[in-house]
């Protein structure tokens, strides 16, 4: 809740009264990646996690709500959270190429559908 409520709540509601939303979601992003705690898991995930924070710094821009972040966050912690606790560990490097690739292609898809699906929706002013 602390680091919705500053990054997308407070951060991110005065560097969009003098910046616009790009310039808004690049630098919460990396701030954001930049302000977890560093380890050998990160240094490999950094990108996937910045993709992931500036995706919802952008949603809250989209909605004009923090409630949607914030129950993401909340999900996706519970998700890995669980995901440790029944399977340990994910080893990247002993993943096959066929899970990789599936996850890029699903991942690119998704973002795909929610482009479709965002087209037409325009912030509230």
């Amino acid at each position: 809740i602390l680091a919705e409520v500053t990054f997308r709540g407070i951060v991110q509601t005065r560097m969009q009264s003098v910046l616009s939303i790009w310039p808004t979601v690049f630098i919460i992003g990396v701030v954001n990646v930049l302000a977890h705690r560093w380890g050998p898991e990160l240094l490999l995930n950094w990108l996937g996690l910045f993709v992931t924070l500036a995706g919802w710094t952008y949603l809250r821009w989209l909605c004009q709500s923090l409630w949607p972040p914030l129950i993401l966050h909340a999900v996706t912690n519970f998700l890995v959270a669980l995901g440790l606790y029944t399977n340990g560990p994910l080893v990247h490097a002993e993943l096959a190429n066929g899970v990789v690739l599936a996850v890029g292609i699903t991942g690119l898809a998704g973002l795909l559908i929610a482009a479709l699906l965002a087209r037409n929706i325009r912030p509230a002013h």
